[in-house]
């Protein structure tokens, strides 16, 4: 044993004896939890202030130390390696105290947040199921996935510390069927692909705006809304800053590998060109706050589903979010067009959702092309005589539709009537010719343009093609 390791357990067994109990650390930081492999992760917490906090990790034996300031809090950057699978442990001492924290893994952290289409549970809402959900819970052991829910609280300004007892916990039947279907589904596949631990953290509400979850910085970014005279809304979940404040907040600056995005439907009804200014501010906003560079940023499209059927919103909210990923550098969007129920704004299919955010990061983030995660996205159109040609951004493998004509399209001349159209995909299977024998010189063209819709057309993995409409009308 080497001189330095008994000194140091004599300072820390000198240390615990004490009572004052002034040592403190955030709740995302705890036994059990898994931090980013090869990156200068933070870990921070309080103690009696302008005293020196030391910090050993074990997969260096080196000794960290920092001085808490005059409110207390501390903070270090420490390096963590390429993970080996592993326990680790961390030990956090101060003049009067320490903590130690066991069975740590390094691996990857991805962190899921929006509102209840991302908080449904595995074992589903009452009356809403999860398909495949019950199945997935009974083979849901495994010690290398890690699960972390911030629960929920609300806050006009920011707070350093989540509300309750919520603690990082093992995949295993009890912890999975109450945890995010869409994120678990996306951790155990991630799990199994990388082979390598992963923590996945959840900070979620329904029924919340985007607007809730961007912080008093974001909102001066995105100029949409003036914060100054703000007070509570109705439902306090629902006012701005005030689920970055209390679920966001707390949890900066654990370091994570990517967030994932499942929001947008209490955007959809009204002001959904907003959206093109307010996700762009509030990524920007966690970018820089969470202190570990442009990370990757994957958000679901909101599915189809009845809504007011006297007023159309949601093609436009999803034709917004279609546009959002040409803003957002290193993001993705999964389109569900194919994935709605009309009766539900909860759909069932979580497991598919899950399934295209994994392929976007095993394409994207850690490298596998071959991995197709992008259906068809629409290009643009020409008119010749009285046919719409529709072209795609590049799709090798061309596309495809499992009715020779297909369904969802409409077309419309200068009078902005439009009527159902007729569409066949080209020999090249590159484009699509769309028309309609009640149209001459037709100028516009529409698809999937409702807000519950079923999707006709993919791409050769299946990707469904989103809403898109060729006028501005």
């Amino acid at each position: 044993m080497k001189i330095k390791d008994i000194f140091l357990g004599i300072i820390i067994l000198f240390y615990t004896v004490s009572t004052y109990g002034q040592l403190k650390l955030p709740q995302i930081i705890s036994s059990n939890m898994v931090l980013q492999q090869n990156e200068l992760i933070s870990v921070w917490g309080w103690a009696i202030s302008n005293k020196e906090v030391i910090v050993k990790v074990s997969w260096n034996d080196k000794i960290y130390t920092s001085i808490s300031d005059k409110t207390g809090k501390w903070k270090l950057k420490i390096k963590t390696p390429a993970t080996d699978g592993n326990p680790q442990k961390i030990t956090i001492f101060s003049e009067t105290e320490s903590i130690l924290l066991e069975n740590i893994l390094l691996g990857e952290v991805w962190l899921c947040s929006g509102q209840s289409n991302m908080e449904m549970p595995m074992k589903g809402f009452k009356g809403q199921p999860v398909y495949g959900g019950n199945s997935a819970v009974a083979q849901s052991f495994n010690k290398n996935l890690r699960l972390f829910d911030a629960g929920k609280n609300v806050s006009l300004t920011p707070v350093d510390t989540l509300i309750g007892s919520t603690k990082w916990k093992i995949a295993e039947p009890e912890s999975v069927a109450t945890f995010s279907a869409v994120a678990y589904f996306y951790g155990s596949q991630l799990q199994k692909a990388l082979k390598v631990p992963i923590g996945i953290i959840t900070s979620c509400w329904g029924g919340t705006p985007i607007e809730s979850w961007m912080g008093e910085d974001a909102h001066k970014n995105a100029k949409v809304i003036d914060l100054n005279g703000f007070t509570w809304s109705k439902k306090k979940q629902r006012t701005p800053t005030v689920l970055f404040n209390g679920m966001i907040n707390p949890l900066i600056p654990f370091s994570i590998k990517g967030t994932l995005w499942y929001q947008g439907e209490a955007n959809s009804r009204e002001y959904q060109e907003d959206y093109k200014k307010t996700l762009p501010a509030m990524v920007n906003d966690w970018r820089k706050k969470f202190e570990v560079g442009e990370f990757p940023f994957y958000f679901v499209q909101i599915a189809p589903f009845k809504y007011d059927k006297n007023v159309i919103t949601a093609p436009y909210m999803r034709s917004v979010m279609m546009e959002c990923v040409d803003v957002i550098p290193n993001s993705g969007i999964v389109v569900t067009t194919d994935l709605g129920s009309e009766d539900y704004i909860h759909p069932p299919f979580k497991k598919e959702v899950a399934d295209r955010l994994f392929y976007l990061a095993m394409n994207k983030t850690y490298g596998y092309k071959a991995i197709d995660c992008e259906g068809p996205m629409y290009e643009g159109v020409t008119f010749e005589e009285d046919k719409a040609i529709i072209t795609f951004k590049e799709d090798n493998e061309g596309l495809y539709s499992p009715e020779n004509n297909i369904l969802g399209f409409k077309i419309a001349s200068i009078d902005k009537k439009f009527y159902d159209a007729k569409a066949l995909i080209s020999e090249d299977r590159k484009s699509v010719q769309v028309w309609c024998d009640s149209v001459k010189k037709p100028v516009a063209v529409r698809y999937a343009w409702g807000n519950y819709t079923k999707a006709s057309f993919f791409d050769n993995s299946m990707l469904p093609a989103s809403s898109f409409r060729t006028d501005k009308w």
